[in-house]
């Protein structure tokens, strides 16, 4: 696993919260727009409740996929996250990748003096020492 692999998961992680994240405004939006007025419409008038509802389902459908590719990442990135022998490493990657926390988070949770960069660059020298 490299570094381009890892930061994809990651971006897949962000994807699929901000797909999340519009769906459910999107939903809600729907419930205001869904009201009933009695008033008649003109023949070809764009049917509004219609086009939402399948966005919703596009939207949906799109969280799915991304909900999908997210959990076959994760199983991947695990893999190789239980494969770090080291305990302070392994530590590191988890709390990055899985827990998706910022650097600087890891830093304060390992604590004994480790800055954001030490950090980050202690899993750099990791990643770079496992390439053939």
């Amino acid at each position: 696993m490299c570094l381009t692999d890892l930061n994809n998961h990651l971006s897949l992680i962000k994807d699929l919260t901000e797909t999340n994240e519009l769906l459910t405004r999107l939903k809600s939006s729907a419930l205001t727009a869904s009201s009933y007025d009695g008033m008649p419409h003109a023949p070809g008038a764009g049917d509004k409740v219609g086009a939402l509802a399948v966005k919703l389902a596009e939207l949906e459908t799109k969280v799915d996929e991304l909900q999908r590719a997210v959990d076959n990442s994760k199983g991947e990135v695990l893999q190789f996250i239980d494969s770090i022998t080291d305990n302070r490493t392994n530590l590191i990657f988890y709390l990055r990748y899985i827990c998706e926390y910022e650097w600087r988070n890891i830093a304060n949770m390992i604590g004994g003096g480790n800055t954001e960069n030490g950090i980050k660059c202690a899993a750099y020298r990791y990643l770079h020492s496992q390439r053939p």
